[in-house]
Parts: structure tokens; sequence; C-alpha cells
């Protein structure tokens, strides 16, 4: 994340995914020019791992990505608390784009909507299974009001279309231009320049019902994120 990578923030992420050091370093991505903390949050087993070597209380990391929500919380404790923020895209867009990388990884640009949707690679409702611990049977309303819940009450919301906006939330919200030498506006700048979004790929007429259908639920927790994401903003 280059709005990370550009305040100086140390991050766990999946960076540190190679390394399996018995102690907790900072060390730094000569390419991303990232600096990272040598474990990996974003599998249950790098997150056992981390959670072994004390990564939270070592207060080493300023910020952690992952999708697991549920598998992170055991990093922290009452003496050690985490705070939520998420960047939300519209699901159609993300499915989209990881159709198209599918069909490159294939080498076969002809390959359906179908086979991509029966293959391991893709999972429904991503955004709503993530936030509910629900990762493989069928979801509900249940569900999905649950989803809203938790991200109405844990997380500070942003928005890809909408980052700068997003990023300025964040940085006010955690404090973050407190804790580097950067200049915040320049900082910025460069965030949105290298860390935008490519172009989502154009979604056919014939493929778009499946795509709706098929995150049905992501795309009403989405709707209810654009509004939580102004109703935030008289509160940070």
């Amino acid at each position: 994340f280059f709005f990370f990578q550009c305040l100086g923030l140390v991050e766990a992420s999946n960076i540190g995914s190679d390394n399996v050091e018995k102690e907790l370093f900072i060390l730094k991505h000569d390419e991303l020019n990232t600096l990272y903390v040598n474990v990996d949050t974003t599998t249950q087993e790098g997150i056992a791992r981390a959670k072994s070597l004390d990564l939270v209380p070592s207060e080493i990391v300023n910020v952690i990505g992952t999708s697991l929500i549920y598998d992170i919380m055991q990093l922290f404790s009452p003496s050690h608390q985490g705070r939520f923020c998420t960047i939300m895209r519209n699901p159609v867009d993300r499915a989209s784009e990881l159709y198209e990388d599918w069909k490159l990884r294939q080498n076969d640009p002809n390959l359906q909507i179908r086979a991509f949707i029966e293959s391991t690679d893709y999972q429904d409702n991503f955004l709503t299974r993530s936030l509910t611990n629900v990762p493989n049977d069928i979801l509900t309303t249940v569900d999905l009001g649950l989803a809203k819940d938790i991200l109405q009450k844990k997380f500070v919301v942003g928005l890809s279309e909408r980052m700068e906006e997003s990023f300025e939330r964040f940085e006010k919200y955690f404090g973050w231009n407190d804790l580097t030498n950067s200049k915040p506006e320049k900082c910025l700048r460069h965030s949105l320049q290298m860390g935008s979004l490519p172009e989502s790929p154009t979604v056919s007429v014939e493929d778009l019902p499946d795509f709706i259908s098929l995150n049905k639920f992501d795309l009403d927790l989405y709707y209810f994120a654009e509004e939580l994401f102004e109703r935030q903003a008289d509160l940070i």
C-alpha cells in the first residue's frame, strides 16, 4: 500500500512471507521501498507465527494488512488493541478484474466466466464472507446484516473512487502524520500517483448479470459502505 510506504510506516503483510527467522526484524524491501516486519499476516500459518513471536506486543509495527479478520484478532489483547480501516471497492469491478487476471494466467483469453466461477480461484461475496467468517457456507441476509454491523462499528471506511479523502481521513484518525517527518500533502500526492487502482476491465452485457447475482451481498454491503463513508465524515 503506497500510502503506508511513503509515510515510512512499518507494515506486516505478505511481503514477509519468505522469512522464517525466530526473531522479529524490521527489513526494507528495496524494490518497493517499504519497511516491513519478517512475518506474513495474510495466512493462518503466518498469523500463528506472528503470534508466537509477539508481533503486536513488540510494538515495532504500525500497520497490519490481512483479509483474515477473525484470525488476526488473536494477535491483540486488552493491553494491545488495534483499529481497523479498509478501502472498499465496487465488487463487480473487483470480480471482473480477477476474471481477466485468471484468463491471462490460464493463457486463454476466450475462457468463459462460467469456467472462472467454477474454478478454485473464485469466491463469491468475498467481503461479506471475510467480515462474517463464513468462507464456504451459503450466505443469508442475517450474514449481510452482521457484516454491515461489523463494518459500521469496527472500521474506518475508505472508498477506492475517493482515495484522496480516504487517505486524509486515515491520516487524521490514526495520527500517522504525527509519526513521520514527511509532508502529508506530498506523500498523499505520491500515493495517489503510485497506488491508484488500475482501470477496471469493461464487463460485457452478457457477463454482468452473473457478476451481480454472484456478488449480491457484497454489492449491498458496498452501497452501505458508501453511506457509511459520508456519515463518518462528521465523526472523524
